[in-house]
């Protein structure tokens, strides 16, 4: 019987992995080579969808790059989501009664990239700055992890791809139990003149009565206003997201007036209308991107390098998660981070 074998063959390979992880830890991933049965492709998938993970706290093991099979997807970006931060994240490090709002959100963008670009490809990044633990009073005041007397209560993912069209696209994912976030940045290459992609989701508090979602097709030159006109459609159709704009926070030299803006008290509000809304202007934002001819002339080229930059420079400067990053994992770590990652 299939369900029985692979149920003996789950307790077999959790005890063993146990076993073996207090001898060698870095014989686990030879071990799992060697006795997990290659079952039949739909019997994989079966086994993905119910969730056959090799679990492990925040450990020696895990950090030393322990892999969880947990996702129900399959292709490059999601083996690289799962090798650098260990995606997809089913529960918040938190634990109970705290959720990961945002999982399933950043599991569509993954999909969506792999089925619509043409190219797609990771970028690796540092291991610190892939995947970053902080939290709990920063460490105790700033303790190194040997000397930690609390474990992490926040932690941050970082995944970047790049394709055909596309220099650079950054996923990131804050998990702190009460505070959680999926930001997303989209920058074209230079010969496609084209605005960024930019989406921001962010849930505040342990009275989860602050949500916000900020989608936008970021204009780099005016003739970019016009590009994001279906945005503009989309906001007519959720009322929820014509919040109007702010210029304290919000500067027009690098932001629509289509911007999609909503503020909600409850996260079911944010994922039953942000969610669709943030879905489909994603999808209309790559269709307006295969839509622009390439122009590679050197003037052109230029111009766009260094209106991008402008744009790096001007929102890490007045980013407003720096704050955040820097009480959680340090300011040092953070404004690195910001300038090199985040806006890069």
């Amino acid at each position: 019987d299939t369900r029985a074998e692979m149920a003996a063959c789950r307790s077999m390979a959790t005890l063993t992995t146990l076993c073996m992880l207090c001898r060698d830890p870095g014989a686990v991933r030879r071990r799992e080579q060697r006795t997990v049965p290659k079952f039949r492709y739909a019997e994989r998938i079966k086994m993905r969808h119910r969730g056959f993970q090799l679990r492990s706290s925040i450990s020696a093991g895990w950090r030393a790059g322990w892999r969880a099979e947990s996702s129900s997807a399959t292709g490059v970006v999601f083996d690289h989501a799962s090798e650098s931060i260990h995606h997809p994240w089913n529960c918040s490090i938190q634990g109970p009664p705290h959720n990961t709002i945002y999982n399933d959100l950043f599991d569509w963008m993954l999909s969506e990239m792999e089925d619509s670009l043409e190219g797609l490809r990771p970028v690796p990044l540092p291991n610190d700055d892939a995947l970053h633990f902080g939290g709990a009073e920063w460490i105790r005041k700033n303790r190194s992890w040997s000397e930690r007397s609390s474990s992490p209560t926040v932690r941050m993912g970082t995944v970047v791809f790049e394709s055909k069209r596309f220099r650079r696209i950054r996923i990131t994912h804050y998990d702190g139990g009460s505070t959680q976030a999926l930001n997303s940045l989209w920058y074209p290459r230079p010969e496609y003149d084209a605005p960024l992609l930019g989406v921001n989701l962010v849930s505040l508090g342990a009275d989860g009565k602050r949500q916000l979602c900020i989608v936008d097709f970021q204009p780099l030159e005016e003739s970019h206003r016009e590009l994001a006109s279906p945005l503009g459609e989309l906001r007519e159709a959720y009322a929820d997201l014509q919040v109007n704009l702010t210029e304290r926070f919000y500067d027009m030299e690098f932001f629509s007036p289509h911007m999609l803006l909503g503020k909600f008290d409850r996260v079911e509000d944010l994922t039953e209308t942000a969610f669709p809304a943030t879905k489909q202007a994603v999808q209309a934002y790559i269709r307006m991107m295969a839509s622009i001819s390439r122009d590679d002339s050197a003037a052109a080229v230029e111009a766009r390098v260094r209106r991008q930059s402008e744009y790096n420079r001007y929102n890490a400067e007045r980013d407003p998660s720096r704050g955040i990053y820097g009480a959680q994992f340090g300011e040092a770590w953070a404004g690195e981070y910001v300038d090199t990652v985040k806006f890069a």
